[in-house]
């Protein structure tokens, strides 16, 4: 059933629906998101704050450093909980596995893109304020 507190984001011409988790969902959702991406998004905050080059590319290298911290596993388990949430532009739920493979059949382009607004939608209203970018 969709909510009437769903948000939205725009990918092209698709626009995809994500469903917010109830509060007991979504705080181990967060806890997860702030620990598998947490460094990550830690120095995308500390670059998007600016400064002079010489900071600019100490950030940028700390921005390198903490990607490869990065379990390929994890942010798939996220990914994929979070396109659970996720309904496409035919409100077909992208945690349908069915549905999945037959939209992104048609829609590759969007996949990565999708999952990773997603978990930032879901994730935005309870993560501090420095890390909902």
């Amino acid at each position: 059933m969709l909510d009437k507190n769903m948000k939205s984001f725009k990918i092209g011409n698709n626009v995809y629906k994500v469903e917010p988790f109830a509060p007991r969902e979504a705080i181990p959702f967060g806890l997860k998101v702030a620990k598998i991406l947490g460094p990550v998004l830690g120095a995308v905050v500390m670059y998007k704050n600016g400064g002079d080059n010489d900071i600019k590319e100490t950030i940028i290298a700390e921005l390198s450093k903490a990607i490869h911290t990065i379990e390929e596993d994890s942010v798939e388990k996220l990914m994929h909980t979070a396109y659970g949430q996720v309904y496409t532009p035919k409100n077909e739920l992208l945690g349908d596995p069915a549905s999945f493979n037959a939209w992104f059949k048609d829609n590759r382009g969007d996949m990565f893109e999708v999952g990773f607004r997603a978990i930032h939608l879901l994730a935005e209203d309870f993560l501090p304020s420095g890390l909902a970018l």
